[in-house]
């Protein structure tokens, strides 16, 4: 059985290459990756960041 390690890479890198291909079909320079939002808590001035 593979190791956790060697699954993780092995998914990275089928993502990278997916992401290549799908960049070089449509003709585009860059992807944008959106990473969540900024909210408070129990509206509290602490903002948190969802992960």
């Amino acid at each position: 059985m593979e190791s956790l390690a060697s699954l993780y890479k092995n998914h990275i890198a089928t993502l990278q290459e997916r992401t290549r291909d799908a960049l070089a079909r449509f003709k585009l320079d860059a992807l944008l990756i959106h990473s969540g939002e900024l909210f408070n808590v129990f509206s509290t001035i602490i903002p948190i960041r969802l992960k």
